[in-house]
């Protein structure tokens, strides 16, 4: 029979994983406050979003978001509205305009990102120079950089990479 022997974990180690933690749930926190605001101000996509967050991180939905959510996906179920889209108030989009947000979704992390990197790491000043740099390192063009990063969707991601920024260096930029 094998035994097993416990061995203590480093100190160095039990830290590094308590201020990951830390970081993790100071992020959550962060991206759940945007949210709320969010959809006090009226929008609707707001609670979408924070019910798949809580679900992708395995965090409990929030009272606040839940009954909402509930009351909302009922009201399809009971066919008292025919979509879900008429159930949670999104507005319909034309393919155009699925493509151009489908498109800024996709370049939001990384515009941001590399916005906030450029601007706290290598002290940049946000302006006409770090777009254009951005605009030529994701190979797109510079109003689209600036309008991806001054959209309102983007706050949270600001949030959390200012909050983050102590504890990353941003070294790295996210694929």
């Amino acid at each position: 029979m094998n035994q097993r022997t416990c061995r203590l974990v480093p100190p160095q180690a039990r830290l590094a994983k308590i201020k990951q933690r830390k970081l993790g749930w100071a992020l959550f926190r962060a991206l759940l406050e945007d949210f709320r605001k969010r959809y006090a101000s009226g929008d609707n996509g707001a609670l979408l979003d924070i019910v798949d967050a809580c679900l992708r991180t395995g965090r409990k939905v929030p009272l606040w978001a839940a009954q909402p959510f509930c009351d909302r996906f009922l009201d399809w179920a009971d066919a008292r509205v025919q979509t879900l889209d008429q159930a949670f108030g999104i507005p319909p989009t034309t393919s155009r305009k699925f493509e151009a947000r489908r498109t800024q979704n996709r370049l939001r992390p990384k515009v941001v990102f590399r916005v906030m990197q450029l601007s706290l790491i290598e002290n940049m000043s946000i302006g006409d120079a770090l777009f254009a740099q951005v605009a030529r390192e994701l190979r797109t063009s510079e109003a689209t950089v600036r309008r991806v990063y001054y959209d309102k969707a983007s706050e949270a991601l600001k949030k959390i990479f200012a909050i983050a920024h102590p504890f990353v260096g941003f070294h790295e930029t996210p694929r």
